[in-house]
């Protein structure tokens, strides 16, 4: 009975989403949403497109989700699909390693692949070749708005997030709601950005009252250098409290744009009389800031502000009360506090001594991929080690528990803006390179949708195929 109405239910869906899908026109190829999504034992499996679709459609149904985790248990291919942005998402969202690519939205309102994620989890999943398009408001490449206790572990995302005059692009969350707690763990943004204002590689407007954003082991690899001025490869618009933990901004910026790396602290009166706290623990930005600056600092009024490498307190400000800002001097202190990857054209690292420079990142990985950081001069990335292993398409990540869900999410957002340990190279064997040879097939075999940076996935799996076997060996 539960499965004949489940089916039902479906069918009404799927006539409704046609109904409401104007540029969905029907085809021969064209792509329905599944009659048997269904719950099993708390879990809801995706394993095509049509089960994304049936996800979305009955996301009202089944509560939004709540308390629930929905599994994708095979590499997603969108292309061609019209997607319905789902309303709400309050449950887990377990990639196990695998990817949702080809996804394209475009139109007009606020748009995302979830228009919120409620006290919501996403972990283990990689988003590739993707696009969010809004002609009149904010995007997210992921999500619109998150609230409540929100949390992304391991998630790699390669989109692009365009908005339209005097809207924030972001490339994972358009905007943080009042009293959210969002959290980014082993987590990279391969996202470009357009926009004419404050474009960012996570979070591109985060100034709602009480709100709090974590990152940890986290890197920005993609371009804001069109996402407008006050740009940065983390936060954008940033009034609410931040905490940065061994975080890189590796990405390309513009100094014209008066752009950062990881946010741009501006009071924009969200937080009433209440101050806010931004914490930058081993951060390093890609550039010196004679080009860009690590954070713009712009009306940072009522701010705390506090920078720390290898546990020792390089600078410290607390502001007597929300109406006080920092000084020229103060300001100039803050950011000259900050370390950077490059001086001048100089990249103060390579491939083999990166982790005996930085010991803090000795769970990163670095690859034989370049990005373009600054007109035509390009670095070499790091990132996460974890990550790679999700590049790999591997369901061997680590997971976390689920958060609970609490509280409705109705804040809009202001969108006035006031002011115009050291580790050596595992040697490589022909353990290595099988596990190489098998990764690379792997990749190809799923159709792109393996590790990819720009044009270099088959670098980036060679260097992981080393990793896996030097980590499998150490175990063993």
């Amino acid at each position: 009975m539960k499965k004949l109405l489940t089916r039902t239910l479906a069918m009404v869906m799927t006539i409704v989403m046609l109904l409401s899908m104007a540029v969905f026109t029907a085809s021969a190829d064209e792509v329905l949403p599944s009659e048997d999504f269904e719950e099993e034992n708390g879990v809801f499996h995706i394993e095509n497109a049509s089960d994304m679709l049936a996800f979305a459609g009955m996301a009202g149904w089944y509560e939004w989700y709540a308390g629930k985790t929905v599994s994708i248990d095979a590499n997603i291919d969108m292309t061609g699909v019209a997607w319905t942005m789902v309303a709400s998402f309050k449950g887990t969202l377990e990639g196990n390693g695998n990817c949702i690519k080809n996804l394209k939205i475009e139109g007009a309102g606020q748009l995302g692949i979830f228009k919120e994620l409620n006290g919501a989890t996403i972990r283990n999943l990689r988003i590739l070749d993707s696009s969010v398009k809004t002609t009149d408001s904010m995007a997210g490449g992921i999500a619109v708005l998150a609230s409540n206790a929100t949390s992304f572990e391991n998630v790699y995302i390669d989109s692009t997030v365009e908005t339209s005059n005097n809207m924030r692009p972001g490339g994972f969350i358009g905007y943080t709601n009042k009293n959210a707690s969002v959290t980014f763990k082993n987590c990279v943004s391969d996202t470009t950005c357009i926009g004419t204002r404050q474009g960012s590689g996570f979070i591109a407007q985060h100034t709602n009252e009480n709100a709090y954003a974590e990152f940890t082991d986290c890197a920005f690899i993609g371009d804001i250098s069109q996402g407008g001025k006050r740009g940065t490869g983390f936060v954008g618009l940033c009034d609410a409290n931040t905490k940065f933990t061994r975080c890189i901004s590796f990405g390309k910026n513009d100094d014209n744009l008066v752009a950062g790396d990881f946010a741009t602290l501006n009071r924009q009166g969200g937080q009433g009389t209440n101050k806010s706290k931004h914490e930058f623990y081993d951060c390093y930005g890609v550039s010196a800031f004679d080009v860009q600056p690590a954070v713009v600092l712009d009306n940072p009024q009522g701010m705390d502000v506090f920078v720390y490498y290898g546990g020792s307190l390089l600078y410290s400000k607390e502001c007597a009360d929300s109406t006080t800002a920092l000084t020229d001097n103060e300001k100039a202190n803050f950011e000259s506090s900050f370390k950077y990857l490059i001086k001048g054209e100089t990249v103060k690292y390579s491939k083999d001594t990166f982790k005996i420079m930085y010991p803090v990142f000795a769970d990163w990985t670095v690859t034989d991929v370049e990005v373009e950081y600054y007109k035509d001069k390009n670095v070499v990335v790091a990132i996460p080690t974890s990550i790679v292993t999700l590049l790999l398409g591997s369901t061997d990540v680590p997971v976390v528990d689920n958060q609970t869900p609490s509280g409705d999410a109705n804040q809009t957002p202001d969108q006035s803006d006031n002011n115009d340990e050291t580790e050596t190279q595992a040697p490589e064997t022909s353990d290595t390179k099988a596990e190489t040879n098998a990764v690379t097939e792997k990749v190809e075999e799923d159709k792109g949708c393996g590790g990819i940076i720009g044009a270099g996935a088959i670098a980036i799996i060679a260097v992981a195929g080393a990793a896996v076997v030097a980590t499998r060996k150490k175990e063993d």
